[in-house]
């Protein structure tokens, strides 16, 4: 009964079976019996060697057509008109995670195809191969067979180790031929899964921003002038108790970014970075009275001269001089002290402190706690200005500043460009106010700006110095956003005699020439785009894998390989009983079970299974 179905088996098989040349000729005969059908001229005929080569090279054409829609995708996703672009980040993702899906399935084809043209091929060329060789090339060994082939004897050389008995043992050249390929295709596999996962390991959601429409405009902020303080002294009103707040966290003034200064690195936590760029509010012509396109939501100005401002916790223990500190207030009133001084043999470095005295001012300009400054809780901040170059976007419906990027070198800000400890105080002396008198003055002070301001921040100092609060930041931030409001309030961008700012249809005038620059509105997309090293280590393995694979299939070119069914079962039956007579008495039959050699012992028809019990793979029972 079992004769009879291997027979069926083999009359089905072998007609169409491209590794049975006997069976090919007996079924070519069969059909010269038959009448020839009519031909219709075929007008693809004339490409059928085409045809064929796609055919023959058709998981090598699909893998790649999957990995350069991938990469294609994946590299383009930051352009303006993509896919990831026209869909929503959900969905990109989900683009994405198929094209991860393909990849694995795609080079899984290319990668066995390779093997078992390489298997074949050795078959081929040698009319002998071992059978752990053979299987070890197989596509049908997986993961685990191919380790097992690899760790085949390593049990038994263990427990001679174990039990320090020398192992003698003539080396095997097909043993050690088995392993290799086994490492090899486990590697291959390893890499060959990598790809899929990497392409989807760093997938983030951003949102872009597209400039169109350049115009010619007036726009950044300018240098800081000590000579404006003086003549715009009330200018800033009462924003002062606003800015002195908010400045460094406002959204349309400030930008956090990195630190430039190592000093500020090496600080740690407490370094913080910022960009104050000027933002919309110094652009001229305004860019939106006249806007009617939809779509357009912000505007971008580029070459954008800035301030960086870095920022970080001063050292303890600073010994100030009295020329560096200049106090704040009144007479018999609270008052609280500002100390500013440049870091020694560090230019634009500067350390500034502010204490407050808890009970009264003497006329000596002292204070009563233990009848000197030192007495109080002082605050110390480290800070460093340079000037720089970037690109920055502002929504147009709050003017809050979205993104800052293509940073220029930072230039460092000190007293030649006018930012001293002297041209600082020059502006606290005008923002805050201060009197030398120590006799009772006017009750007309209490509606200045500048007394506001030191009511204003007197009054928190002295609420923050209990023990209790000593942890809060709210001092630092304070004394922070107060030296840096010099350099925003007093440029000609902000405050400059005799203009308004910003202008309604021309750009300002007389400004210095790094100040005129190119603007742009802006259309956003949110999408998600993969991370940059993903996408090049994705693109770089697949090109590994894609350019070895060819060399390979191009020097197996060389080679006669017989060409597969693409079942590797029926083509080891073929090998292996359906062309096996027992007898030798085929003398076309190239192939027989003898091209399968283990341990130097040729197996027959039946025995193949205990030829490779060691091997621990294959069927252990008979099927009934």
């Amino acid at each position: 009964m079992a004769t009879n179905k291997i027979d069926a088996a083999k009359a089905f098989l072998m007609p169409v079976h491209p590794l049975f040349p006997a069976a090919g000729q007996q079924a070519l005969t069969s059909a010269k019996m038959r009448p020839s059908p009519v031909k219709r001229p075929n007008f693809l005929s004339r490409f059928k060697p085409f045809w064929a080569l796609c055919c023959e090279w058709k998981k090598t054409i699909f893998v790649v057509v999957i990995y350069a829609i991938t990469v294609s995708i994946a590299a383009t996703a930051s352009q303006r008109h993509t896919l990831l672009g026209s869909v929503s980040p959900p969905l990109g993702v989900w683009f994405l995670n198929i094209l991860s899906k393909l990849t694995d399935i795609a080079f899984g084809f290319f990668v066995d195809e390779i093997w078992e043209k390489v298997q074949w091929s050795l078959l081929a060329k040698k009319r002998t191969l071992n059978l752990s060789v053979f299987f070890a090339l197989s596509s049908t060994t997986d993961f685990a067979g191919s380790w097992k082939i690899l760790t085949h004897g390593w049990q038994r050389w263990l427990d001679r180790i174990k039990k320090k008995k020398r192992v003698v043992q003539p080396p095997d050249p097909n043993t050690g031929r088995a392993r290799r390929w086994s490492f090899a295709k486990i590697l291959v596999a390893m890499c060959i899964a990598g790809p899929g996962i990497i392409i989807t390991a760093d997938i983030n959601t951003k949102t872009l921003y597209f400039p169109i429409e350049h115009h010619n405009i007036s726009g950044g902020i300018g240098h800081y002038n000590s000579t404006y303080p003086p003549i715009f002294q009330d200018s800033p009103g009462t924003s002062t108790s606003s800015l002195v707040q908010t400045l460094l966290r406002d959204v349309t003034i400030s930008f956090p970014v990195d630190p430039v200064s190592a000093e500020c690195i090496a600080a740690g936590s407490s370094c913080k970075s910022y960009i104050i760029p000027g933002g919309l509010g110094t652009v001229s012509p305004w860019p939106f009275p006249r806007l009617t396109n939809p779509e357009i939501t912000a505007f971008q100005t580029e070459n954008t001269p800035t301030y960086q401002i870095d920022l970080w916790d001063g050292p303890a223990g600073v010994t100030w001089a009295p020329s560096d500190c200049h106090i704040y207030g009144d007479y018999k009133i609270n008052a609280f002290q500002i100390c500013i001084a440049e870091y020694p043999n560090k230019p634009g470095h500067l350390v500034s402190s502010w204490r407050v005295c808890p009970t009264e001012v003497t006329a000596s300009r002292e204070c009563n706690q233990n009848n000197s400054w030192a007495g109080s809780q002082i605050y110390t901040t480290s800070m460093v200005a340079y000037r720089r170059l970037a690109t920055v976007t502002a929504l147009q419906k709050d003017l809050s500043i979205l993104d800052v990027t293509d940073l220029g070198e930072p230039t460092i800000q000190s007293e030649a460009q006018g930012i001293s400890p002297k041209d600082l105080f020059i502006a606290l002396d005008t923002l805050v106010y201060h009197s030398d008198s120590t006799t009772a003055q006017s009750d007309c002070k209490s509606s200045k700006p500048s007394f506001q301001l030191y009511v204003f921040i007197g009054t928190r100092l002295d609420l923050l110095r209990a023990d209790q609060a000593q942890a809060l930041r709210l001092p630092l931030d304070l004394l922070r956003n107060l030296l840096v409001m010099p350099l925003y309030l007093y440029n000609d961008l902000i405050m400059r005699p005799g203009s308004a700012i910003p202008a309604i249809d021309t750009v300002q005038t007389g400004l210095p020439a790094e100040n005129y620059i190119q603007g742009a509105y802006i259309i956003a997309s949110t999408r998600s785009i993969p991370g940059t090293w993903t996408v090049w280590t994705y693109a770089s393995i697949g090109a590994v894998v894609l350019v070895t694979g060819f060399i390979v299939q191009l020097l197996l070119l060389r080679d006669d390989v017989p060409k597969s069914s693409g079942n590797p079962v029926v083509d080891f039956i073929s090998f292996t009983e359906c062309h096996d007579d027992n007898s030798g008495s085929n003398p076309d039959n190239k192939w027989n079970s003898s091209a399968f050699v283990n341990d130097d012992l040729t197996f027959k028809k039946g025995s193949l299974l205990g030829t490779l019990a060691n091997l621990n793979v294959g069927l252990k029972h008979k099927l009934h």
